[in-house]
């Protein structure tokens, strides 16, 4: 559950609010994830980091989204799992196939997010077929930057930004 609320007092007062509506129903809220933080410190909520920023250049303060360093880490880990050396002997079409999945699955969950928060992933899944001795790929891979990351997402339309 989520709140939002004016000052500190004010969501102290209505956290003790909620647990006096929801004690009825049998539930109560866990003290060790139940908080209260200012939305310029940040929050993780359900695999986002939800935090407000100023934005560069500007004056202008926004709140931004991005998938948590925890959610970014398990899922580099999975990738890792599945192209580590043990899987080399697995058909490369169906190791491909694996690892897509998963990112495309994991990308359309974050999708949401405005921001390239987790770049990091798929920086590895890009690199993760191609290491050990054994390279499995052909053709060195570019590195990829945050012009190319959004040329690609987009289509090239927004590739002159």
């Amino acid at each position: 559950m989520l709140l939002v609320s004016g000052d500190r007092h004010h969501a102290e007062a209505l956290r003790e609010q909620v647990s006096a509506v929801i004690a009825p129903l049998g539930l109560r809220l866990a003290p060790g994830k139940t908080r209260v933080v200012h939305i310029d410190e940040g929050f993780d909520f359900l695999g986002f980091h939800i935090r407000r920023m100023r934005k560069r250049g500007t004056n202008k303060h926004y709140v931004y989204t991005t998938p948590s360093r925890a959610s970014v880490q398990k899922a580099r880990n999975r990738v890792r799992e599945r192209t580590y050396r043990s899987t080399l002997n697995r058909d490369l079409d169906e190791l491909i196939t694996s690892v897509n999945r998963f990112l495309r699955g994991w990308a359309n969950y974050f999708r949401h997010g405005g921001h390239l928060g987790g770049r990091g992933v798929m920086v590895a899944a890009w690199w993760s077929p191609c290491r050990g001795p054994a390279a499995r790929c052909a053709t060195p891979i570019p590195a990829t930057t945050k012009s190319t990351d959004r040329r690609r997402s987009t289509g090239g339309l927004l590739a002159s930004l």
